[in-house]
């Protein structure tokens, strides 16, 4: 499948491709159509492009350090936006591709966008769901554990056969990705809340955003 490139003054987006290829990630330039002028400040330009997303039934849903994240409801994606640069993400985002895992996020493309003079990355991310439930805080704080201390067996993980202990019993998936992230930090930090931890509509976790700069 064709994917469109990236042009001004609209943004458009492709539809959801098939995989993962890192090889084919697109590259566009343009002026904000409705300011000509190069603006100088990244602040500005980073609020003219939320401004030109939400005019495309982008809704913003969150913002981190170095992010933010845009749903639109007509499309089965988010767009996670890197307003600076975030190695601990790229890094994770390569342990996506070599390690495939049912409880990694499906990222169907990656773009790099210039706008306003300002470079930005943009992740096209399947949509999850959050579980705030005390059970999914419960789960959560089990599936830290894990990665934290990655060399220890499950059982002396969680002595007492808890509810945790026989989540992650049923699901070695899991276990290895949690191992996995924690083995492959190098010398990135664990940055892995309840909100790091989400869901598909058939229950499946995914493990979202698990590496801090």
């Amino acid at each position: 499948m064709r994917i469109q490139e990236l042009r001004g003054p609209k943004i458009t987006m492709p539809m959801m491709a098939a995989g993962l290829d890192f090889g084919s990630t697109r590259h566009a330039k343009f002026k904000n159509s409705e300011n000509s002028k190069t603006i100088g400040t990244f602040e500005q330009a980073y609020y003219n492009l939320k401004q030109q997303l939400k005019r495309q039934s982008w809704h913003y849903l969150d913002e981190g350090y170095f992010s933010m994240v845009l749903e639109n409801p007509k499309k089965p994606y988010i767009l996670k936006i890197n307003m600076k640069q975030d190695t601990g993400y790229a890094r994770f985002v390569r342990l996506v591709k070599q390690h495939p895992n049912p409880h990694f996020p499906k990222i169907s493309d990656i773009r790099r966008l210039i706008f306003d003079d300002q470079v930005y990355y943009i992740y096209l991310i399947e949509k999850l769901q959050r579980d705030t439930t005390p059970r999914g805080k419960n789960i959560a704080e089990g599936c830290r554990k894990v990665v934290d201390f990655h060399n220890t067996p499950l059982e002396q993980l969680f002595p007492d056969y808890d509810g945790v202990l026989a989540y992650l019993k049923r699901r070695p998936k899991l276990v290895e990705a949690l191992r996995l992230i924690g083995e492959s930090s190098n010398n990135y930090s664990i940055d892995l809340g309840s909100a790091n931890f989400m869901y598909r509509p058939d229950h499946t976790l995914v493990i979202t955003d698990p590496y801090a700069d």
